[in-house]
């Protein structure tokens, strides 16, 4: 689930993703709520076809106006990928992320000042922090 302001049409928006798994597929979709109006609409979710979200019962990470996600793939390890979700145009993209080395370490996503992101965890092997940051594109993406 996300939470989030769009400022190009003074609203606040509500994103739930659901993944649906089939016999032999499995699909993901977002259900965007507008508080503004109460109209809500169903998307696709292209970007979750391969991967999970890590924190199911975590609300995403807003930043600007995107909310992110962090993502494991089929092992339960965290990806070098992030899922965002352009609040304005109501679009999901994949970005990158520091790579992990296939530890599967926890990280934590926050949000930093003028926009910026972070993520946070613990190697497993030596106990240290590993900490990474990136500054918000200001369209949906980090750089």
């Amino acid at each position: 689930m996300g939470f989030g302001y769009d400022h190009s049409s003074q609203n606040y928006k509500i994103v739930l993703v659901l993944k649906m798994y089939g016999r032999r597929s499995r699909s993901s979709q977002a259900l965007v709520l507008s508080l503004k109006s109460g109209a809500s609409r169903m998307i696709d979710c292209l970007c979750l076809e391969n991967f999970d979200m890590v924190h199911d019962r975590i609300s995403g990470t807003r930043v600007g106006e995107s909310i992110f996600w962090q993502l494991s793939d089929e092992n339960v390890k965290v990806t070098d990928k992030l899922l965002s979700f352009d609040l304005v145009s109501e679009t999901f993209n994949l970005c990158p992320c520091p790579s992990n080395g296939g530890k599967g370490f926890p990280q934590v996503i926050e949000g930093l000042r003028g926009g910026g992101l972070s993520t946070v965890g613990v190697d497993d092997m030596s106990g240290g922090l590993v900490v990474w940051s990136a500054q918000h594109d200001g369209g949906g993406g980090i750089k």
